[in-house]
């Protein structure tokens, strides 16, 4: 920036944007500097404790949607009838079969990707703070979220399977009607 664009009431070695000459690497006015120093320092404890939380909350949200998808109603005879029989009725099954998978797709993304992130070897909290005779409340909260996660996990597995074999079943009869069509 050129200094005919620089205010008058500036010194010319004053940055713009701040009251401190240019010199100055302006360190202590940093937003890190100006955090507590409980917010500057990495916490490993208290970020163990937030995946597990997070994970555990993405677990139960994943499993309630695959029970709702994987043990919605089958279809009634006459919406069978009606699929089979007329045109408008094979295009509104084939379109219900083409959202179902989407939406099975999707959830299976998100339970592997929440499986993934709770493997054991990135589980756990802190072992210098595990060695403490008095646990901490981040220590207590992280074991809290870990035994969550923990719990929710080999279902979460369980109904991987389910969406799995339910997603087969949907490809397959999408396979079918596309060579009924033929």
């Amino acid at each position: 920036m050129s200094d005919s664009n620089r205010p008058s009431s500036l010194p010319p070695d004053t940055k713009l944007g701040s009251a401190e000459p240019a010199g100055n690497d302006g360190a202590e006015h940093s937003p890190v500097a100006r955090l507590p120093p409980s917010r500057a320092t990495p916490d490993p404890l208290g970020d163990t404790a937030n995946l597990h939380e997070q994970l555990a909350v993405g677990f139960r949200l994943a499993v309630s949607k695959a029970r709702q998808i994987t043990t919605s109603p089958p279809l009634s005879w006459t919406q069978a009838l009606r699929a089979t029989l007329t045109r408008a009725g094979r295009r509104s099954m084939t379109d219900r079969l083409l959202v179902q998978r989407a939406d099975l797709v999707g959830l299976a993304a998100e339970l592997r990707r929440l499986l993934d992130q709770s493997e054991p070897s990135r589980r756990g909290a802190a072992p210098e703070d595990r060695q403490q005779p008095q646990r901490s409340e981040k220590a207590l909260r992280a074991d809290r979220a870990l035994a969550q996660t923990r719990r929710w996990r080999p279902e979460a597995q369980r109904w991987l399977q389910a969406v799995y074999s339910e997603l087969a079943a949907v490809e397959h009869k999408l396979s079918k009607r596309s060579k009924q069509r033929r």
